[in-house]
């Protein structure tokens, strides 16, 4: 059984670079990520890093100076309202921006790793909002005006179709970065009724071919979660694994059943081989369904990581 890795910030730690410094830097980008895959040998590829920032620091967010080993975040939020959200202009690409440098890295990393599949990260309409706005501001307009809420995430993506579009004709695969809606953070009836209709007009302009990254408790949200337009989906480790399974028994989509990736930081083998096989025994499950790592962490070991790998090839599918 092979594993999937998710590798970003630990791009970074492999060439003993920041993630701020390979976030913001092209060379650097491509050096990380092609160092990962020489290092590991996996071929699904995100080319980036702070993969929830790009599009709102497009919009006029200011992503700040993180540690040394932290993934940047946003520190200067443009917008204070849903209604701000109104005004924005229909985002571009070319120039200087990060958008740009992220499909150019892309290609460069598809002409050196020519057998690998290259992902080109995109954030899902929640997570630019709360990017632009605030996350608390914006769960709390969420909370009191649903309905305007629902309204203005819909607006939201049509100012980014512009982005949509390129990365769509692009031929790279589309990643969705949206763990924000997912219980506890948002409940499931505001998901199903507020977050999926943005959600899903995204992922339909991406041609339903993305790949959706929302973790949490998504157990909770099956239905209308697998009832989006989306090629593969994650099952995080935060879930009831084993009903989001169950529940997407007869779906088409491709699921990946993440490990918890912390074990890539702890000094036990025995707890990283307990925690691939405890996995790999949901895997067989579903005909659709593969071995995920979790997101690696920029201090992960990579012996460990290794010995993840190796280990889970000595599994029957």
């Amino acid at each position: 059984m092979r594993m999937q890795l998710a590798i970003y910030e630990h791009a970074a730690a492999l060439i003993g670079r920041s993630p701020r410094d390979v976030s913001r830097d092209g060379d650097l980008l491509v050096e990380a990520h092609a160092t990962a895959q020489q290092t590991y040998g996996h071929r699904w590829i995100v080319a980036g890093i702070d993969v929830y920032n790009l599009e709102a620091e497009a919009f006029g967010a200011v992503v700040g100076d993180a540690s040394d080993t932290g993934v940047p975040a946003i520190e200067e939020h443009p917008c204070s309202s849903c209604a701000d959200l109104d005004k924005l202009a229909p985002l571009r690409i070319d120039g200087p921006g990060r958008l740009a440098m992220t499909l150019r890295a892309a290609q460069r990393l598809r002409d050196l790793l020519p057998g690998a599949t290259i992902g080109v990260p995109l954030a899902g309409p929640f997570s630019v909002a709360a990017g632009l706005m605030r996350l608390d501001a914006l769960l709390m307009e969420l909370a009191c005006e649903p309905q305007a809420t629902a309204a203005a995430l819909l607006r939201l993506v049509d100012v980014l179709e512009p982005w949509l579009q390129q990365v769509a004709d692009s031929g790279f695969e589309p990643v969705v970065f949206e763990s924000g809606v997912a219980p506890p953070m948002v409940s499931p009836a505001l998901f199903e009724q507020v977050a999926a209709p943005a959600l899903a007009k995204l992922l339909t302009s991406l041609g339903g071919k993305a790949t959706l990254i929302i973790g949490g408790d998504t157990a909770r949200i099956a239905r209308p979660l697998l009832d989006l337009p989306a090629a593969s989906l994650i099952v995080p480790r935060e879930t009831d694994q084993q009903i989001l399974l169950q529940t997407a028994s007869n779906r088409p989509q491709r699921l990946r059943v993440n490990i918890d990736g912390r074990v890539f930081c702890s000094p036990n083998a025995n707890a990283l081989h307990n925690e691939v096989q405890r996995a790999a025994r949901l895997v067989v499950q579903h005909p659709h369904a593969v071995l995920g790592s979790g997101v690696v962490g920029y201090d992960a070991n990579p012996d460990l990581v290794r010995e993840a790998l190796q280990f889970s090839q000595t599994i029957s599918d």
